[in-house]
C-alpha cells in the first residue's frame, strides 16, 4: 500500500526531495541565507505522510539532494 501526500502524489524520494527544494532551499536561497535547518518531522507533517519519517531522513541526508539542489548537507 502506497502512502499518498495531500496532493495525492506518491510519497517517494523524488516527491520529498522536490518538496524540500521548493519549500525550504529555494526560499532560503532567495533570502540569501547560508544556513537552513530542516526538521524531518515538520516535512513529514507538511506532506501529510504517515510512518515515513525514516524516508524523509534518508532524503535529507542523501548525496542526490546535495547534487540536485547544490547544497552541502550537515547533520
Amino acid at each position: 500500500m502506497s502512502m499518498l501526500s495531500r496532493n495525492t502524489q506518491p510519497a517517494n524520494a523524488n516527491t520529498i526531495r522536490e518538496y524540500i527544494r521548493a519549500h525550504y532551499l529555494e526560499p532560503a536561497r532567495q533570502r540569501r541565507e547560508s544556513l537552513v535547518t530542516l526538521r524531518a518531522g515538520d516535512i513529514h507533517r507538511e506532506l501529510g505522510l504517515r510512518n515515513r519519517v525514516p524516508n524523509v531522513c534518508q532524503v535529507m541526508e542523501s548525496k542526490l539532494l546535495e547534487k540536485e539542489a547544490g547544497v552541502r548537507v550537515s547533520s
